[in-house]
């Protein structure tokens, strides 16, 4: 949720007069990736990023923008994309291989139809059986030649149909991964935002109310400073499955960003998107989540929602602003509460 009260525009603010600087020293300049990549080292949540750009500045004193990209890749880019890439490299190199071998097979096909020319010239032109036999023997060295490489092309081929296979089932998984939020379990933000998108084009006469759930942990940044980042991972997967839990089949949950979830309740009106709203907020807080280090339980950790249904002109964007208009009342007017978003003017 962007919230200009909220405890988050002072840390990015000062993230961003951290992360300008440093964008400016290097080769890819002011370029998105750029800014990604040097706005995650200034945060400083990733330890293995800050450590390969300290160690290709020991060696380079300055990123190239191939080093910035590769960095990305490897640090920003979500696993499942770097997946992808890795799969589209492979196919790529697959595809021209088989080029290559087509390629040479069709040479060695044109060299094998000039000596059937030739032996078919030879046979007209044969006055001896010694000429015959002569024709024959180069007939048949040919043919062997040219059946060994269309025997190398077949299995050359079978090669690809199984890698092709076998990279179709990544792509299948792949397909989910990309999806979903590996740390709550549920639906990441682009496999919201698709949810979203056609949960709308389908409302109507046929489906006509469609409600929207946004969901904020209060205080989550105290959480992260007080017990670390690994315990406010571990509360982001306890709500994930608070959420999931109280949703089931009813709709689609999705961790829709930091600290932020969202729900979509297709075919849903406003009455029981508050009812599951209700729910979800109060597991959370009857749930204790224990510290690893000493099992103590961790109390108060509590989640404010907004709810919004569609109304007749709305839109994806509008639709998701009422639902987080009502999620800042409910933080501003005290946490772990829900709040209905007024209907639209």
């Amino acid at each position: 949720m962007l919230d200009d009260s909220s405890e988050d525009l002072a840390l990015n603010t000062d993230l961003l007069k951290k992360t300008i600087p440093l964008m400016t020293r290097h080769a890819a300049g002011y370029y998105p990736i750029s800014y990604a990549l040097w706005y995650e080292y200034a945060k400083g949540d990733r330890s293995q990023l800050r450590e390969a750009v300290d160690a290709d500045l020991a060696q380079r004193g300055r990123l190239t923008t191939s080093a910035t990209y590769a960095l990305y890749v490897q640090h920003i880019v979500e696993p499942a994309e770097r997946m992808i890439f890795a799969a589209r490299a492979n196919l790529m190199e697959m595809l021209g291989e088989i080029q290559r071998n087509t390629a040479q097979t069709g040479q060695n096909a044109s060299e094998f139809d000039l000596q059937l020319a030739q032996f078919q010239e030879k046979l007209s032109s044969a006055t001896s059986m010694d000429d015959l036999a002569s024709a024959i023997v180069a007939m048949q060295a040919g043919a062997g030649k040219m059946g060994e490489d269309v025997r190398q092309l077949s299995g050359q081929l079978e090669q690809a149909r199984n890698k092709i296979r076998s990279l179709t089932e990544k792509v299948d998984k792949l397909q989910s991964d990309v999806v979903t939020d590996a740390l709550s379990g549920l639906l990441n933000r682009r496999g919201f935002n698709r949810e979203l998108e056609l949960a709308s084009k389908r409302t109507g006469a046929d489906a006509p109310e469609l409600s929207l759930i946004m969901i904020d942990i209060d205080h989550f940044k105290r959480i992260n400073d007080t017990y670390g980042h690994p315990f406010g991972d571990r509360v982001i997967a306890a709500i994930g499955n608070a959420i999931h839990s109280c949703v089931n089949t009813m709709g689609v949950a999705a961790r829709y960003g930091g600290e932020e979830f969202a729900v979509l309740l297709p075919s849903q009106p406003v009455a029981v998107a508050e009812t599951v709203a209700q729910a979800i907020r109060a597991r959370v807080e009857q749930g204790r989540i224990r510290r690893r280090t000493s099992d103590e339980p961790v109390a108060s950790i509590t989640i404010s929602a907004g709810v919004a249904s569609w109304e007749i002109g709305d839109n994806v964007e509008s639709l998701v602003e009422r639902a987080d208009q009502a999620l800042y009342i409910s933080k501003r007017e005290g946490r772990n509460r829900v709040t209905i978003a007024r209907a639209a003017q």
